[in-house]
This record gives C-alpha cells, sequence and structure tokens, in this order.
C-alpha cells in the first residue's frame, strides 16, 4: 500500500511539473493565435477619424485614415514582396485631407516595420504632400550606417536633398510599434525626429530632437505622449489598454501660422469608424457604400 502511495505520489508531481512547464508556452501560443487571427486573415484595419487640422494659423476641418495590414517584405529592395518575402513587415499608411481657403491639401506618410525584433527596426519611411502650389516627397531608407533621408520639394530653398541621420527615432515608428508591442514604448528623455508630415507643414530641418516621453494609464485607454521643448510641440496619442491596440485618437499641440497669424493651436484626430476590408478587392462601384460605413461620404 505504500509503495502504491509513493507511486501515486511521484506521478502527481510530475504532472505538476509537466502543467508548470507549460503554462509559458500555452501563453506564448495564445498570443500568436491573436496575432495571427486579427493581422493574418486576407483583410487591412481601417480607421477614419474626424480632424481639426492647424494650417496657417487657423483649424481646418477635413479627415484622416490610418491602413494598417501585414506584408511580405523584399530587404534588399525595401519593398513589398511579389513572393514570400525575406520576413513580414507592419505597413501603416497615414492620410490627411482637408482645405485651406480656395485649395486642398492631401497628404499621406507610410511606414514599414519588421513584425519580429529580430528583424530589426523601421525599415522605410516616406511622406508626400500635395496641394496647388505643388508637391513634394520625403523618404527615409534603413542602410547599415542608419537612415538614408531624400528630399524633394517645389521650394527653392529646399529643393532636393539627400543626407544620412544615423540609426535615430522616428515619431512615425511610434505607431507601428503601438500596435506591435502595446505600452513597450520609449519614455524618459529620448531623442526622436519629429513627423515628416509636421517637418512638411513647418519646413523644419530634419533633424531628430530632444524629447521627453511619457505613458500613462487610463483603465481600457494608454496615453503616450512625447514633447519637444525645443520647438514647443507636443503630440499625445490614446490607444486601447489590450491587444490589438487600436488607436482610438491623437492630438498635436505647436505653434501654427507665420508672421502675425502665428499662434498655438491644437490639431485633433477623434475615432468616427473601423473595419477589417480588403479593400484592394473593393474597387468596383458597388464597393462606393463602404466609403459612407466609414463616415468619409
Amino acid at each position: 500500500m505504500t509503495q502504491v502511495f509513493k507511486q501515486v505520489s511521484i506521478l502527481f508531481f510530475l504532472a505538476i511539473l509537466s502543467c508548470a512547464s507549460s503554462e509559458p508556452k500555452l501563453a506564448d501560443e495564445a498570443v500568436q493565435l491573436d496575432f495571427n487571427g486579427y493581422w493574418n486573415q486576407g483583410k487591412a484595419e481601417i480607421t477614419t477619424y474626424k480632424l481639426s487640422q492647424a494650417r496657417y494659423g487657423e483649424l481646418r476641418e477635413g479627415n484622416a485614415v490610418t491602413v494598417f495590414v501585414t506584408e511580405p517584405w523584399n530587404e534588399e529592395a525595401q519593398v513589398k514582396s511579389d513572393r514570400q518575402g525575406d520576413y513580414q513587415v507592419m505597413k501603416m499608411n497615414m492620410t490627411k485631407n482637408f482645405v485651406t481657403g480656395i485649395y486642398p491639401y492631401s497628404m499621406m506618410t507610410s511606414s514599414f516595420t519588421p513584425v519580429d525584433e529580430k528583424n530589426g527596426r523601421i525599415q522605410k519611411v516616406s511622406t508626400t504632400s500635395q496641394e496647388w502650389c505643388g508637391h513634394s516627397f520625403h523618404q527615409l531608407n534603413r542602410r547599415p550606417e542608419g537612415l538614408f533621408l531624400q528630399g524633394f520639394s517645389y521650394f527653392e530653398s529646399e529643393g532636393d536633398s539627400e543626407e544620412n541621420l544615423g540609426d535615430i527615432l522616428l515619431e512615425d515608428e511610434l505607431w507601428s510599434m503601438i500596435r506591435l508591442k502595446g505600452d513597450q514604448l520609449p519614455t524618459g528623455e529620448i531623442s526622436m525626429l519629429p513627423s515628416t508630415m509636421y517637418l512638411r507643414l513647418s519646413h523644419l530641418e530634419p533633424k531628430a530632437l530632444k524629447a521627453i516621453a511619457s505613458l500613462s494609464n487610463h483603465g481600457r485607454l494608454i496615453n503616450y505622449s512625447v514633447q519637444y521643448p525645443e520647438i514647443q510641440r507636443s503630440i499625445s496619442i490614446n490607444f486601447k489598454s489590450s491587444f490589438p491596440y487600436t488607436i482610438e485618437s491623437w492630438e498635436e499641440v505647436y505653434r501654427d501660422g507665420f508672421g502675425t497669424n502665428a499662434r498655438e493651436l491644437k490639431t485633433t484626430a477623434t475615432l468616427i469608424s473601423r473595419e477589417m476590408i480588403d479593400y484592394w478587392n473593393k474597387n468596383g462601384n458597388a464597393d462606393r457604400y463602404l466609403r459612407k460605413e466609414l463616415g468619409l461620404e
């Protein structure tokens, strides 16, 4: 009887060890299932926002859209792969559309960030801006020595430019970092390049600036804020505290306008709608109703 009791005890102890050692694996698998179930379902997350954009010392009403989707990446060419790719990236497209007086602005930033950290940080960012005066294009590509910037503008003072910015942190990469890492974001005193959209509108030199970043938890929402004392600008992003860490709103505060029209204004973007859509297959006239569902018409 004693021998049987010992055998049962040993088996029970081994069972406990087996269960204990499997828990982290099961947790990892659950996280991976969540990620694959959301991001690898063959659709993109489309989110629309009501935009109030500071420009020329006034606030302009418009809309902003973010498109998040995973894609295969060709590392050498730094473009979306037509085949399986070297690894997977999170693509983020952000658009802003608003009108200043008689003429419209259309702006877009695209960024590409590896899903797996072992493949490094953000690989590429491009920003375009179009309005009736002309258009501009800026692109950053990751090279072994850091991020290489190319700029093209219709302004004589800016013209065409090329420079190596080094291995710096970009404000433009924060958006995908939020979606991939949740609350694992840089905090405290940091050095960071402000968003390329802001640099375009302000005509500032593209260089990393000292900043102070902070995270604060507000229940179901987390707020991530960055302040740039040198240019008296701040950006604050509110996102869900649980996977998939959706971005609910953001605001930028800075001095906008030129000459006597310059004053501190707050640009805001507030949620309208969010849907998972294979938008590349929705290009017929019959699909136009989706724009109404997203609050774009």
